[in-house]
């Protein structure tokens, strides 16, 4: 047994002495711990072992008694393995309900003890004495559950770091092989073959309100920020649709949006997307969400048309250079052309053989320098020919 420096009044003395017949019993604390313990808790679903409770309920007895019969009291006992035993718990993932009630169970084991040793007239040091030994060991209880907490904390901290970083991997990434995204499936605990929602805009005033709206009403939706002044959300399309719903509490917060992508590897290329679309319009006149693929086509032909007019005055003077009845011709093939975009349907639309057809369009394609095979010539060609049909005079159509 340890040595102890005692400094008791004569009124003490009995208490002590029953403390330290106590300590001389920390067997019986131990067993009778374990006992009531493994009664009461499912310790045995956890990574928690007997021998480790065991150690625990010894180590917990010494250091409360130790504190009680040790004066003065300049280093706390009981304060290091509080501190060991609540990172320890946390760690484990003890429910803090389970640690704290298998604490309060020593003060139960100590008393029960404590009143089999002493003798009846030792009742008014008892009750003399009861709070102190509750106030010791609930001090023990508040030190462990405070570094649980603390614990829990730095837990959750590292987690939430490691989370962001999954995200930005994933955000960022060109990934073909869907890697990125299985990571930030199991890391966000969100399903990677279902089709998500997503959405890009500004963090305009507006969009804080909006956004404690959305968390409130789904832990499923989620906000990437790479910087204060912009924002991605994205969500699987089975959200149901509600008030807190993002494209409902995002009806003040300029932005746009695809209603649905294949699975959680095609997020990052949609909000790409997205992204560069949104940089492109002036967001002035927008007061909510926008499907940009019901806007995307009609934005590009006004970006277009709104320097077409000098480039279909220069296609109009190349195609003019052709004799009055063969720019005309060839006006209108190729316009039919684009509009069906079938030789055989053009050739039907303009009563001519197939060979004129296509004489007719190597024509158009030799005087404007276009190639109708060019997606984005052939996309260019389409609204040339709109502009042509209402603002040309050599256009016939």
């Amino acid at each position: 047994m340890a040595r102890y420096v005692v400094y008791m009044s004569d009124t003490d003395d009995r208490w002590f002495e029953l403390m330290l017949s106590l300590y001389e019993h920390r067997g019986l604390l131990v067993s009778s711990f374990l006992e009531e313990v493994g009664e009461v808790f499912a310790y045995q679903k956890t990574e928690v072992t007997f021998s480790d409770l065991q150690e625990t309920a010894y180590n917990a007895f010494v250091a409360m008694l130790h504190y009680i019969i040790n004066d003065p009291k300049d280093v706390d006992p009981r304060m290091p393995l509080a501190r060991q035993l609540g990172q320890k718990r946390a760690q484990q993932h003890i429910p803090i309900e389970t640690l704290e009630a298998s604490i309060s169970l020593d003060f139960k084991i100590m008393w029960n003890v404590l009143t089999h040793l002493a003798l009846p007239e030792d009742a008014p040091v008892l009750a003399e004495n009861v709070e102190s030994l509750w106030e010791t060991v609930n001090g023990f209880r508040q030190a462990t559950q405070a570094e649980y907490h603390a614990e829990c904390l730095r837990e959750e901290s590292y987690q939430i770091e490691e989370r962001a970083l999954d995200l930005e991997k994933f955000i960022h990434s060109h990934d073909s092989t869907s890697q990125a995204a299985t990571i930030v499936s199991r890391s966000l605990s969100i399903p990677y073959g279902q089709q998500y929602c997503v959405c890009y805009g500004n963090t305009v005033p507006a969009f804080r309100a909006s956004l404690r709206l959305i968390r409130s009403y789904s832990k499923r939706v989620v906000l990437y920020q790479g910087n204060a002044e912009a924002f991605a959300l994205f969500w699987p399309t089975d959200v149901p649709m509600g008030s807190g719903h993002p494209l409902q509490a995002l009806r003040s917060t300029p932005c746009g949006y695809l209603a649905a992508v294949e699975n959680l590897a095609a997020v990052p290329r949609a909000l790409r997307i997205v992204r560069k679309y949104m940089l492109t319009i002036d967001q002035r006149h927008l007061s909510g969400p926008i499907d940009i693929e019901q806007h995307w086509v009609g934005y590009a032909q006004a970006e277009l048309f709104s320097f077409l007019p000098e480039l279909a005055e220069r296609y109009d003077r190349q195609i003019s250079a052709l004799d009055a009845e063969h720019a005309n011709d060839t006006v209108m093939t190729v316009a039919k052309y684009v509009q069906t975009g079938s030789i055989q349907l053009t050739t039907m639309a303009c009563s001519c053989h197939r060979n004129t057809v296509m004489k007719r369009i190597k024509s158009f394609e030799t005087v404007t320098g276009l190639n109708l095979k060019n997606p984005t010539d052939l996309a260019f060609t389409v609204l040339l020919m709109e502009h042509l049909s209402t603002n040309s005079s050599s256009a016939p159509i």
